[in-house]
């Protein structure tokens, strides 16, 4: 993996208003994502869920984690903010 860690404050900064794929996230003890090596980052949720279900395991080292890093929109309001799809097939 090429991309370098970069802890959430830096993601949000770097995406702001965009859904973010990390690869080998960083938990806190709360589960929220403190950072991880960003993969792929679209402002399009339908776009990001095309990706999140194509990500190899050799792309995120097992386990990976997306996010926005906005306020979200009326038609997400339903949807998670955080998916956690660790061993992606």
């Amino acid at each position: 993996m090429s991309e370098p860690y970069l802890p959430m404050t830096e993601i949000e900064q770097r995406y702001p208003n965009e859904w973010v794929l990390v690869a080998r996230p960083k938990f806190d003890r709360h589960s929220q994502v403190r950072g991880g090596h960003v993969l792929f980052h679209t402002p399009d949720r339908l776009v990001m869920d095309q990706r999140m279900y194509s990500v190899r395991d050799d792309e995120c080292g097992g386990g990976f984690a997306c996010f926005y890093t906005g306020e979200r929109a009326l038609e997400d309001a339903g949807r998670p903010d955080f998916v956690d799809v660790r061993h992606a097939q």
